[in-house]
């Protein structure tokens, strides 16, 4: 039905249509006209309609009408079959049940929405409204106080840019001073030379006259210049040593040395925090770590997770693709490579680019721009397994032949470092059909998880193995797959197994379990800006992200 509304001139409407009320139903609490009476009750004909006056209506509740005795309503609830009854159904089926009026129902149900309405008016409103002017006023303080961080490395940038340009000025200076005489020197010189060269010539033809002359008197008065020549007008040469410009740095000062010049910069400001912990303060992990967002992928099953900054990470299954998507859920991009099967590990390079290993085309690819290019090609008969893109620029990537694992370190195309072996010239990894996961923390520690050997393995950037974890007492065996580090220099490792993630410190010792996060069959792994996990679950091919660090 149609409700009814107000004209301009105050006038009330019938609900059906626009003409005025003048009657009312007090069966069904509708507004009506005089024509629209007989189209309401044939409407509605299986239920009573008490047609009166506009002016003689009683506001009351409309009960429901009865879905099986047409004509009544029912007015009242059968607590035992839950469902709505009349009269009929009262004397009948519902007969010595407990029954309960559908009023009171009602009263007491608006009362509820009533003090609930209130509730959200009075308080989750205004405090809501609270709550976002303090977060208003935190952003404000938020940007002026980085806005201050902003002009304070401007101001001691340009502190130490001036002192950079005036070393370098007064060192060009002495440059310029000492080319300057250097090349006076060798211009005077060869100026001396050439007006020589013109009185000798005089002299020669001087003496040319002499020797065509038949008088005696010419020979006689003949004055030798050729000695006065040799030291006067051909001086020895002028030697002019060129200076070498020396520059060494000593831990905090850099010394430059030129000629008779020293010049020497200090550092004397405060050495800046070094990598990921820069301009923040030192981070403990919680006590009860917390799964802060959970992200479904189109990938099942899920295999490799790699994160972008802080909100985003690429992620990889069984497929040739390769998907960036955010925390929010959605998908910023896609990337078609030229694998056979799928791609077997993905990683993201401090420049923000992401890099996949090709296990069939035996290629370590980086994706640029969206565009794809190969950056170096395994040895003959490896091919390239798990990798991982260092904060200093370097590449490790785990490479296999049979059923042999080794890792190396790339630089470009180079080939910085090769672990296999230990100081004894036996391998360090165990021989399997698994491949080797991979990372690096901060002192260059090379942190390998060993499915084979069912343990986790840190090797020093020397070669030297610092340790072994075969895994804490589990239900089921140690089954180590995905690895990071943080930075805090804690491992963190994937046990499929067991549904759960194994923490270490630095030295190995075993630190806690991530286990009451719904983490089943856990297989990708990484760790965002922010110091967040986001881990892969390989069936469902959801990411967890969990924050277990506290500032």
């Amino acid at each position: 039905m149609a409700s009814s509304s107000f004209l301009a001139q105050g006038i009330i409407t019938c609900s059906l249509c626009e003409n005025p009320t003048k009657q009312y139903c007090n069966d069904c609490q509708v507004n009506l006209c005089v024509d629209c009476v007989s189209p309401h009750i044939e409407a509605f004909q299986s239920v009573p309609h008490y047609i009166v006056s506009f002016k003689n209506r009683k506001i009351r509740l409309v009960y429901p009408s009865c879905l099986i005795h047409l004509g009544h309503r029912c007015e009242a609830m059968c607590q035992q079959c839950q469902i709505q009854v009349c009269i009929k159904c009262c004397i009948g089926p519902h007969k010595n049940h407990n029954l309960k009026a559908i009023a009171k129902i009602v009263e007491k149900l608006k009362l509820n929405i009533q003090n609930e309405t209130e509730e959200i008016r009075n308080n989750l409103i205004p405090n809501s409204q609270k709550k976002v002017l303090d977060i208003e006023n935190r952003i404000i303080i938020l940007t002026t106080e980085y806005a201050k961080l902003e002009q304070e490395r401007e101001r001691i940038r340009n502190i130490w840019l001036k002192e950079v340009e005036d070393l370098f000025d007064k060192v060009g200076s002495y440059i310029t001073t000492m080319r300057d005489e250097n090349l006076s020197t060798l211009t005077a010189h060869k100026k001396q030379i050439e007006e020589g060269i013109q009185e000798m010539i005089k002299t020669v033809e001087e003496n040319n006259e002499i020797l065509k002359s038949n008088k005696a008197t010419h020979a006689l008065n003949y004055i030798s210049k050729h000695e006065e020549y040799e030291y006067a007008f051909v001086p020895l040469n002028a030697n002019v040593e060129y200076p070498t410009l020396v520059a060494n740095a000593l831990g905090k000062e850099l010394n430059i040395k030129i000629g008779n010049l020293r010049a020497t910069l200090s550092q004397t400001l405060e050495p800046a925090v070094q990598d990921n912990v820069l301009l923040t303060k030192e981070k403990t992990t919680l006590k009860k770590p917390k799964v802060v967002a959970s992200i479904s992928t189109r990938y099942k099953p899920l295999h490799r997770v790699a994160c972008v900054e802080e909100n985003e990470a690429w992620v990889s299954g069984d497929t040739k693709t390769i998907t960036r998507l955010d925390v929010q859920k959605y998908v910023k991009e896609t990337v078609a490579t030229n694998c056979h099967r799928f791609t077997n590990d993905i990683s993201v390079t401090t420049q923000g680019d992401l890099i996949y290993s090709d296990y069939e085309n035996k290629t370590v690819n980086i994706v640029r721009e969206g565009k794809t290019e190969a950056l170096f090609t395994t040895p003959p008969g490896w091919h390239p397994c798990n990798l991982f893109a260092t904060k200093a620029g370097d590449i490790l990537v785990n490479i296999s032949r049979g059923l042999k694992n080794k890792i190396l370190r790339h630089q470009g195309e180079d080939i910085s470092q090769e672990i296999e072996n230990n100081d004894l010239g036996k391998s360090i990894f165990a021989e399997g059909s698994y491949s080797l996961y991979l990372t690096e923390n901060s002192h260059g520690d090379v942190c390998v998880s060993d499915l084979n050997a069912r343990s986790v393995i840190s090797v020093a950037r020397s070669g030297r193995v610092r340790f072994r974890y075969k895994g804490a007492s589990r239900k089921r065996s140690f089954d180590p797959q995905c690895i990071v580090t943080d930075s805090l220099n804690q491992i963190i490792v994937t046990d499929y197994s067991n549904d759960c993630l194994h923490m270490l410190d630095q030295t190995g010792q075993f630190m806690r379990v991530f286990n009451n996060h719904g983490l089943v069959a856990p297989c990708g792994l990484s760790i965002d800006s922010a110091g967040r996990l986001w881990v892969g679950l390989l069936h469902t091919g959801n990411i967890k992200v969990i924050q277990y660090l506290k500032n």
